[in-house]
């Protein structure tokens, strides 16, 4: 999805890159209860009105109390929030969780009674939404502001980072293929392989052993102020270089979507399977349809 001019609300960058936890990876939750568990809870504590547990909590108070309270269905999954449209961490002002007790007793398999409410901040609006307890929801808001500074970080278009594009413009992918395709026709590019022939009319190219341990260093490491890691991922894809699959698989749980995409696609371009694109559909809805469509015609061999 396109970048938005607003001020970037992430925190300074972490040294380390980050992943989403497999906890943390995806929760579907239902509306929530409105506005009117507020006034209840306020009855509650005036006396007026017999014991809510659902309004217990001061938190679910406060965040009931606002102007543009949604009852909302959405889904939080690696790269943001999906309500009627996705909306990346950087797009995110605030999230709050509460695990609130709905009513006495247990359920038939003896488990109390206890929901998350989650309560997601944008531009204005406070969605609501509900499930059944999820522990780990909890964490989820000390890690908004690093999955955000995650996703802004700019990609690089070379192997020494000395230009780089916005992963949210919605044309980076294509200015990444094209600087990777540029390199490899370059005479430094023609150091990281070896040509060889086959017979008069083939020739293949394969990375050396130093190209190939470049490569997966540069995509392992903690990335700085600008992300090498896609580069590499591209360039090692264009080249048909299986054995990255360790590497693949942990950016593809990148909080940037175009990070995740490039990661998956090149899965896909040297066989690693359709696996490497679980939820495939949700992971598009970050991205600009354009850009969506050219990752998965560069995962076909397009």
């Amino acid at each position: 999805m396109a970048a938005r001019e607003r001020p970037s609300r992430a925190e300074p960058r972490p040294p380390e890159r980050v992943f989403v936890p497999p906890e943390v990876s995806f929760f579907e939750l239902a509306p929530g209860p409105g506005i009117a568990p507020f006034w209840k809870g306020i009855a509650t504590l005036l006396g007026f009105a017999p014991k809510q547990p659902v309004a217990d909590g001061p938190v679910g108070l406060t965040m009931m109390r606002h102007a543009k309270l949604r009852r909302a269905a959405f889904q939080i999954v690696p790269w943001g929030v999906i309500t009627a449209v996705a909306h990346g961490w950087d797009e995110i002002d605030q999230i709050v969780h509460e695990s609130l007790k709905q009513q006495d007793g247990t359920n038939d398999r003896g488990w109390p009674f206890i929901k998350s409410f989650v309560y997601v901040d944008i531009d204005g609006e406070r969605f609501q939404g509900v499930c059944d307890l999820k522990p780990a929801l909890s964490g989820l808001p000390g890690l908004l502001r690093t999955f955000a500074a995650e996703s802004e970080r700019p990609i690089a278009l070379d192997l020494d980072g000395e230009e780089a594009t916005d992963p949210r413009t919605g044309v980076a992918f294509r200015r990444l293929l094209d600087a990777a395709r540029r390199l490899r026709a370059s005479p430094r590019g023609a150091e990281l392989f070896d040509v060889r022939s086959s017979d008069y009319r083939t020739t293949t190219r394969s990375l050396r052993d130093d190209g190939r341990a470049m490569l997966r260093g540069l995509m392992s490491r903690a990335p700085g102020a600008i992300d090498l890691a896609p580069f590499a991922t591209v360039l090692a894809a264009e080249l048909g270089e299986e054995g990255f699959e360790a590497e693949l698989s942990i950016l593809a749980r990148s909080p940037c979507p175009l990070v995740a995409a490039i990661a998956r696609a090149a899965a896909m371009r040297v066989g690693s399977g359709p696996s490497s694109f679980a939820r495939r559909r949700e992971l598009s809805a970050f991205l600009e349809a354009a850009e969506a469509h050219a990752i998965d015609a560069w995962a076909r061999g397009d």
